[in-house]
């Protein structure tokens, strides 16, 4: 039996979609933002550790690898 090839692709959260789009300079919409902050102020969090902190017990918002102080932080920087 022939083995069948799987691709797995990831999808990105909204959140980290709109991190994104706002760290390449597009900018977000009002909409956006408000959504944005709203998934950092109820965040899912994931097993990962935010890859900017020093404190190891920070943990990070689901794909994005921020907690949510550098998520916010990502968020207005560009405003």
């Amino acid at each position: 039996m022939p083995l069948e090839k799987t691709t797995q692709t990831t999808q990105k959260s909204r959140l980290q979609h709109i991190l994104e789009k706002n760290s390449s300079g597009k900018g977000v919409t009002s909409e956006e933002y408000k959504e944005a902050r709203k998934l950092i102020l109820n965040p899912k969090y994931s097993d990962k550790k935010c890859c900017l902190c020093f404190n190891p017990m920070n943990k990070s918002i689901y794909d994005t690898e921020l907690c949510p102080p550098h998520a916010f932080y990502e968020l207005i920087r560009t405003k």
